[in-house]
Formats: C-alpha cells, sequence, structure tokens
C-alpha cells in the first residue's frame, strides 16, 4: 500500500549537520560514532515521554504558493488536501490563509474561526488566484510572522509549496535568520511539499529548527494527507529558552538547542570531549524544566 511519506527532518539535518556523518537509530537513546581522528560524534535521541506537556496550538496559519510552478494538477492536488485539512481542524482553532508568489497577500481578513463563512470566503479568493511568476519565500515567511503578531500563544505554520525561492534566493545565513525569527515567535514550520521541483533541504531544516514537519507528496487518497498534516499541526511543540550540556560535550549542533516535538523523537546531535555521561539540562519558556543524563 503506497502512504504518504514523512520526511525524515531531524535525520537528514543530523547528518548534514554533523559534516555528512550517517546515524542510525535503534532501541538506544543515543549513538556515538568515532571518526578515524579519534574525534567522536552523538546522536541524542530525545522521546515525547521526556519532555514536560505542551498545549496544542490554537492558531494556524496557512501559506500557499500560487507561483507558476503550482499550476494544472499541483494545483488541484493542493487546493484538495487543504480543504481537507481545513475541515479536519477543531472548532476552536483560529486560521489565517496566506498565498505567496511574487509578493505575499492575505486570503482572509485576519484569523478566522475554522469552519467559518470568512474562512470558506478566502478559499473562495485562493481559488481565483492565477498561478504566476516566481516565489519570494523570505516574503512569505515574514508574512507569517507579521500575522501572528506579539501573541505569546505562537502558531502552527503549514505551506504548501516546493520551498523553492526563485525571485529571492537564499543563503544558508538567511534561512537561518529567518528561522530564528519563526522561533522566537513559537511559529512551527510544517510543510506539505508539492511541485515538479522539491527544495527539500530547505523545508527540512525550517521544521527542525521551528519544531515543525514535513509531508512530501504521494499518490494517497487527499483525506488522509491531511488527517497525518492536521496531527502534525495540533502536537504540542516545547520551546527550551536556556539549556546547559556538562563537560563532556564539546559542540552540538545547532547550538541552540531546536523546539522538540511531543509526537515524535527528537534527535540532537554533536561532538564530545571526553568519556562519561552526558547530561543535558534546559528550562522551557513557559518555566518547565528538562532534564537528561545518559551513561
Amino acid at each position: 500500500m503506497t502512504k504518504v511519506r514523512p520526511f525524515s527532518v531531524t535525520l537528514w539535518l543530523a547528518a548534514t549537520l554533523a559534516f555528512g556523518l550517517a546515524f542510525t537509530l535503534q532501541a538506544a537513546e543515543m549513538e556515538v560514532y568515532q571518526h578515524v581522528d579519534g574525534t567522536k560524534y552523538f546522536a541524542l535521541e530525545v522521546s515525547p515521554e521526556e519532555l514536560p506537556s505542551a498545549e496544542a496550538p490554537r492558531n494556524v496559519v496557512v501559506l500557499v504558493n500560487t507561483s507558476a510552478a503550482q499550476t494544472g494538477e499541483y494545483r488541484i492536488r493542493s487546493m484538495d488536501v487543504l480543504k481537507n485539512f481545513l475541515a479536519k481542524l477543531p472548532g476552536d482553532v483560529r486560521v489565517n490563509v496566506l498565498a505567496v508568489d511574487l509578493k505575499a497577500a492575505p486570503m482572509t481578513q485576519g484569523f478566522v474561526a475554522a469552519g467559518s463563512a470568512e474562512l470558506e470566503a478566502g478559499l473562495k479568493k485562493l481559488e481565483g488566484r492565477v498561478p504566476l511568476g516566481a516565489c519570494d519565500l523570505e516574503a512569505g515567511l515574514k508574512a507569517v510572522v507579521e500575522a501572528v503578531g506579539n501573541t505569546a500563544d505562537g502558531a502552527s505554520l503549514v505551506y504548501i509549496g516546493d520551498g523553492l525561492s526563485r525571485a529571492n534566493l537564499l543563503p544558508l545565513p538567511k534561512i537561518a535568520e529567518l528561522a530564528d525569527t519563526l522561533a522566537s515567535k513559537k511559529i512551527s514550520v510544517n510543510s506539505f511539499a508539492i511541485g515538479p521541483r522539491l527544495d527539500l533541504p530547505l523545508l527540512a531544516s525550517l521544521a527542525e529548527l521551528t519544531g515543525g514537519s514535513v509531508f512530501v507528496d504521494e499518490e494517497v487518497p487527499a483525506d488522509a494527507l491531511a488527517g497525518q498534516i492536521a496531527s502534525a499541526t495540533q502536537a504540542g511543540v516545547v520551546w527550551p529558552q536556556s539549556a546547559q550540556w556538562n563537560d563532556a560535550v564539546a559542540e552540538v549542533y545547532p547550538q541552540r538547542l531546536p523546539p522538540l516535538r511531543t509526537d515524535r523523537e527528537n534527535i540532537i546531535v554533536g561532538k564530545l570531549s571526553a568519556a562519561g555521561p552526558v547530561e543535558l539540562t534546559a528550562v522551557t519558556a513557559d518555566g518547565k524544566n528538562i532534564a537528561i543524563k545518559l551513561d
């Protein structure tokens, strides 16, 4: 049976950031790899059971790529998945729909109730938008940050598109800067990657650094795919405000402990400086403690 494939964000990023060293986590909570030069790298698995509770987001922003590449069968599929996704959201969720190509444009009048006439009007406006031009993903993400504003609750972002930003190419420092801004607003990026060409590394980076997920389009019913995306957007995310490692750890990648999801394992990679147990202590944005020790 063909299934939708959630892209393995954490494992992809772990391998990339650790200079190409691939880790395979099985039952163990930590794996260690020793390079030929003697340097030891680790991959630490943090399970949901080791995290404090986190409330499901009540704000959802949808950012739809309406560039020329998102036309024909891709446009039909995107709209089908989007409508099914919105239908699965709880009634107390607020939704804000934006479109982006060369510029970002609001489709709804700010946040509106799930299932409301205002949301339906926003979808009709989106359907009437002709796919043209290239996409400036930075403009879209900045529009999302502006839409969320200064609410302490943050939001789940659902991006629908290919991840390409042909109108404004994004170097790695810019991607990191955008991810930092999103994370500072507690906005987790969940992407439905669809299109003739995909930039999965970019989407994976945004997801990993903001506590999100990536789903790659495959031949499955829109209803089933939408259900998985809806579940991802409604999972709690733990936002570490500060973190400290013991002396056994020389470096971690990235340096700042990323947001941690409560619906799957989270993988942190780094370099060891000495033998002995690895210890992590952290405090979340809402004052909860995380303490992990591995011998």
